[in-house]
């Protein structure tokens, strides 16, 4: 039976990385930057198998004066422009990283004060403190690493396989076949890579929750003998993360060798139809090398490109937390100041005070200054409920 694809998950997921890109795209320069320094990366690499090619041509030609002179310049060249665009895509993208990273926490942060009583009674502080810190970082790997893989070795493959169509675009055609298995694969492991980031995720908050009380509470803890308990639930916490992490790696450690495997099935094809005699018409020595190396270097920007899959499913399944967390209502500021002088008496009226909209835990019909102290308040009719 054929698993189908979960349309609906897949279209959230999408909604979710629209909306983790619009943190990126305010740093619109860096960005621009980065981009330049893709492109220049990217390109060094077909232009070191043409130089290869070149090299070879000209050493088949005795060709040595032209050849001694310009080779090594044209190397240190394509070296020096490799480590350039290295550099500043690199760079580039760690900024923008920091970047968004501190933006989501100041983010959280602002929500987090603003938020009613009745939110954190719901929610357990550990799970919150993860957020702020465990999501954040797997949303930044998603919009700076993911974007940084896939823009380096994206354009890579693109170069690589501009220059193999301006050799023989028939044999580039042929190696493309592979294409639909690898993108059945990649689709087929992002499902499984977003459901078990979510339940990672899910249990880190587990664990720093248990911590975070342990820290707090290791008083109580000590003074009631519970040590064995806690460490129990922290052992069990942390070995469900454990098994959720081999889950990931799993998936990961197998989707990577299939595609690798596909790859080298095509690139073999490809060998054995580039060894025909009929290539060989025609074209120089130098022409074979350069099409031999550029379909063989294509197998790493490829491997790197599914293997940012799995980056990508944790930063969404984080960026669902995050979000979700960012949507939450703020408390409603309903009331009203108005100063106003006044001698000394305070009197409230119908105080009352409830949780989670159940009965009333403290309720007062009158609260007021006595004459003689003003500013210390007593209590009439008080009813207090057990909560």
């Amino acid at each position: 039976m054929t698993a189908q694809p979960d349309h609906s998950s897949l279209g959230r997921g999408w909604t979710l990385y629209r909306r983790l890109l619009t943190y990126v795209i305010h740093h619109k320069a860096v960005m621009l930057a980065g981009m330049l320094g893709f492109v220049v990366f990217a390109a060094s690499g077909p232009a070191a198998t043409q130089w290869l090619g070149w090299t070879l041509d000209s050493i088949s030609s005795e060709n040595y004066e032209q050849a001694r002179v310009l080779s090594p310049i044209l190397c240190l060249a394509i070296a020096f422009g490799r480590g350039v665009g290295s550099f500043l895509g690199g760079y580039s993208m760690a900024y923008l990283a920091q970047q968004v990273m501190h933006r989501l926490r100041c983010e959280l942060g602002e929500k987090l004060v603003a938020l009613p009583a009745s939110f954190f009674d719901r929610q357990a502080g550990g799970r919150l403190v993860s957020k702020v810190t465990y999501d954040v970082q797997q949303i930044a790997g998603a919009a700076s690493e993911a974007i940084t893989v896939a823009f380096r070795e994206g354009l890579t493959v693109v170069f690589y396989l501009a220059q193999l169509f301006l050799i023989d675009w028939q044999l580039t055609l042929t190696f493309l076949i592979i294409a639909p298995l690898v993108g059945g694969i990649v689709s087929l492991a992002s499902r499984y890579f977003r459901r078990y980031s979510s339940q990672m995720q899910d249990s880190m908050g587990e664990v720093t929750q248990i911590t975070s009380e342990t820290i707090k509470g290791y008083k109580v803890i000590r003074t009631f003998n519970a040590d064995q308990m806690v460490n129990d639930k922290l052992t069990a916490a942390s070995e469900r993360n454990r098994h959720q992490n081999m889950k990931l790696e799993l998936t990961r450690n197998t989707s990577t060798p299939l595609v690798q495997m596909i790859v080298a099935m095509g690139l073999a094809f490809l060998v054995w139809l580039a060894m025909s005699p009929d290539f060989f018409a025609g074209r120089s020595p130098g022409e074979f090398v350069i099409f031999l190396s550029a379909a063989g270097l294509l197998a790493k920007p490829i491997r790197q490109l599914t293997q940012i899959n799995a980056v990508i499913q944790r930063g969404i399944a984080a960026s669902s937390s995050i979000f979700e967390l960012l949507d939450e209502p703020s408390e409603p500021n309903s009331g009203q100041h108005a100063v106003r002088r006044i001698d000394g008496r305070v009197e409230f009226r119908d105080v009352w005070f409830s949780y989670n909209d159940s009965s009333s835990a403290l309720k007062a019909s009158v609260l007021r200054s006595s004459p003689d102290k003003p500013w210390r308040l007593s209590v009439n009719q008080v009813a207090v409920n057990p909560v």
